[in-house]
């Protein structure tokens, strides 16, 4: 019986999303998130990301540094 390989990706779009979202502030550019499949919708505070028709908040100015990487985890768990 063949046994399905992984070819790393999800592993990588993981890595990619963790290091995009430790380094995230109000001042970064979050376009970066598209080029993992996100659609970005702009709101007044926030961001909506869309992905495969999931949609999750991030928010401009996140509150501490565990913020983003707690988001980080819940968009891996939904989207990856």
């Amino acid at each position: 019986m063949a046994v399905n390989r992984s070819s790393g990706e999800l592993d990588r779009r993981r890595t990619e999303l963790q290091q995009i979202l430790k380094n995230y502030d109000h001042t970064s550019d979050p376009a970066v998130l598209s080029k993992l499949g996100f659609k970005l919708i702009r709101k007044r505070t926030h961001w909506i990301l869309d992905y495969a028709g999931v949609r999750l908040t991030l928010s401009k100015t996140p509150s501490d540094f565990r913020a983003n990487r707690n988001k980080a985890s819940v968009i891996e768990n939904k989207c990856f």
